[in-house]
């Protein structure tokens, strides 16, 4: 039996799915530099607590992924949903700016005294509460977005490769921009 691709909407296809995920991929990993760097300075730089933030980053990204493309079929306009996702991902990035200064003395207070498997267990918590939220948003953008524009005579999975691939090199240019410009020269929050 041979594998149905679904059929998805037609309509005209513009350049600016693609000019809003490579956006989207730079944003999404100065993002994660800065939080990175941020939380680094509440748990410490040891290779526990930078794999605490990495894996509850991840996390979110996965469950948005998978929650983004159950919900991308019900939604009536995934355009505008798209654009929300966007919003809100900005928005925590800024009200991060205040919440995780806040978490070092939460962090301070229930480490004391504690092994090195219940600062993990700390550590996750802390950064599931600070990343999970704009990363399940981040890790949804693609799915949502991939259903409010498809070009004639692109098939499913292809227009999906285009679109990941922007997602990607956005990325790429996002993690030397953040690494090699704004946070040497402007510092986490104005990076932020």
């Amino acid at each position: 039996m041979r594998f149905m691709v679904p059929p998805v909407k037609s309509s005209r296809f513009t350049l600016l799915p693609i000019v809003a995920l490579i956006l989207s991929g730079a944003a999404g990993l100065i993002y994660q530099s800065v939080w990175g760097r941020m939380l680094h300075l509440v748990f410490g730089v040891g290779d526990q607590a930078i794999a605490t933030v990495l894996a509850s980053f991840f996390l979110g990204l996965s469950l948005g992924s998978f929650l983004g493309g159950k919900l991308a079929r019900r939604i009536a306009s995934p355009a505008a949903a798209y654009a929300l996702l966007e919003v809100f991902i900005a928005s925590w990035a800024i009200l991060s700016i205040f919440l995780i200064p806040q978490i070092h003395g939460v962090y301070a207070a229930f480490s004391e005294g504690v092994g090195v498997g219940g600062l993990t267990a700390i550590r996750l918590a802390l950064s599931l509460i600070i990343l999970l939220p704009p990363t399940i948003a981040m890790g949804a953008t693609l799915p949502v977005l991939m259903r409010s524009e498809t070009p004639e005579g692109i098939p499913w999975p292809a227009l999906a490769n285009r679109l990941y691939l922007a997602n990607t090199l956005g990325a790429v240019l996002g993690a030397g921009l953040s690494g090699f410009y704004l946070l040497p020269i402007f510092g986490s929050r104005v990076s932020l």
